[in-house]
């Protein structure tokens, strides 16, 4: 029974929202409010944007154009962050959504530039 209530305590505090960084409530935040020209802030230089395994690099700008479209014709709604992966230098933050009814996930990678979170990939599967 100890041991149990030690693994649920741990998986509490893991994924406790209070633990996420600031950038992932900001992200998540732009996501549900359909902005992405708030989450084109976050973007670097070149972005790799994958959208239902359509692969490309784009532009800061090109990217937000991108996302944008997307975010126009997929309402997403019950936005929760399911999973963390914080190894350095690279971060790995896993949005689960719904559009249409239909369960999505958003993969977003960030990268420290300048003592500054970026997002260098953006993830649509």
């Amino acid at each position: 029974m100890g041991k149990i209530l030690y693994v649920l305590i741990f998986i509490l505090s893991v994924f406790d929202p209070s633990n996420f960084r600031e950038i992932d409530k900001m992200i998540g935040n732009a996501l549900r409010n359909g902005d992405a020209k708030e989450l084109s802030k976050f973007f670097t230089s070149s972005v790799k944007i994958s959208i239902h395994r359509n692969v490309q690099i784009a532009s800061k700008y090109q990217a937000e154009l991108i996302v944008s479209e997307y975010l126009s014709a997929n309402k997403l709604s019950d936005i929760k962050i399911s999973r963390l992966n914080e190894s350095q230098p690279n971060h790995l933050v896993v949005y689960n959504a719904k559009t249409h009814n239909k369960p999505i996930r958003i993969l977003i990678k960030t990268v420290k530039l300048k003592e500054s979170e970026f997002i260098s990939e953006f993830r649509v599967e």
